[in-house]
């Protein structure tokens, strides 16, 4: 639903920056929905790039990365190396989020997701 509102208002005018943020968080929320992980991290990390002082697309990328494993594990298995690559990229961008997150106030949330990574 809010993405139609988002296409419509397009057709009016060109979005702002906010706007597009909010699409690509949605757009990331949708693709973890149908099990399209990567895919999400990618919307997220795109976000992320809008406001980097804004937490929410980096818990939402651990989130789908975490999630992506657990999905991996009911039927699949998962290359050791092809996932250390990943969680390796998951803290480097963790590391990202908690110095542009944590610049005025400390975001424990930050520290907790990036310790998801640990297991």
């Amino acid at each position: 639903m809010a993405l139609q509102d988002i296409k419509r208002a397009k057709k009016i005018q060109k979005l702002d920056q906010a706007t597009i943020y909010n699409k690509l968080l949605g757009k990331g929320i949708l693709r973890m929905d149908h099990e399209d992980y990567l895919m999400a991290t990618k919307y997220f990390t795109r976000a992320s790039q809008k406001f980097p002082s804004n937490k929410d697309p980096y818990c939402l990328y651990i989130i789908s990365m975490v999630s992506s494993y657990s999905y991996s594990l009911s039927g699949m298995t998962i290359d050791l190396d092809e996932k250390r690559e990943k969680i390796t990229q998951a803290r480097v961008f963790m590391d990202q989020a908690i110095e542009n997150c944590n610049l005025k106030v400390k975001v424990p949330s930050l520290y907790f997701f990036r310790g998801l990574l640990n297991f």
